[in-house]
Parts: structure tokens; C-alpha cells; sequence
């Protein structure tokens, strides 16, 4: 029986998308797309950004910090969300950016 199983298991899993990502722990993810989730409250809605807490199946499944410990999405579904390393380009903006303050109510 098991044999049979693992026969199913592996033509459901070849059938699955397969992610474009390098996954590692740690990563964020931005939800691109919801076409194979199972419509639970629980999933990742578009642009939702989520940090990976575990990649599972040779990175077929991600399962995220925040999110129920069983439940896991096709990492088809996520990009990974690279860091903007290049220096900025306009020092003006930047002095600006450093002097901005969030407006607290008196």
C-alpha cells in the first residue's frame, strides 16, 4: 500500500510548479498569486510580505514565521524580496530621508 501511495505522491508533487527562488530560511517572500491555496483564513493574501521559517519537499513548500506550524503554500506563489544594495543616487534625498521624523500627537 505504501508503494501505491508514494506512486500518487510522486505525480501529484511532479504535477506541482516549481519555484524560480533559491529559498533559504530567513527570507522575505512577497504572495504573488493565490491560485493554489485551499482558501483558508490562514493564507497569505496578494503582496502580503512574510519571513520564511522553513522550506520543505527541495523547496516546493514554504512555511512562514506568524503562520500555523501545519500549514505550508507552493513557494510557485512567492518571490523573494532581494535587498536594494546599490548606493542612492541623489544625496540631497537621502539627507532628506535621514532628517524625516514620524509625526506623534501631542
Amino acid at each position: 500500500m505504501s508503494s501505491f501511495f508514494d506512486m500518487i505522491l510522486a505525480v501529484v508533487l511532479a504535477r506541482l510548479p516549481r519555484p524560480t527562488e533559491d529559498w533559504q530560511v530567513g527570507d522575505l517572500a512577497i504572495c504573488i498569486g493565490t491560485e493554489h491555496f485551499a482558501g483558508d483564513p490562514a493564507d497569505p493574501k496578494p503582496e502580503d510580505m512574510l519571513r520564511v521559517k522553513h522550506v520543505c519537499t527541495v523547496g516546493l513548500f514554504l512555511h512562514f514565521d506568524g503562520k500555523p506550524d501545519n500549514k505550508h503554500w507552493i513557494a510557485a506563489n512567492f518571490r523573494k524580496v532581494k535587498p536594494d544594495r546599490e548606493p542612492a543616487a541623489d544625496e540631497e534625498w537621502v539627507e532628506q530621508l535621514q532628517r524625516f521624523r514620524r509625526k506623534e500627537v501631542a
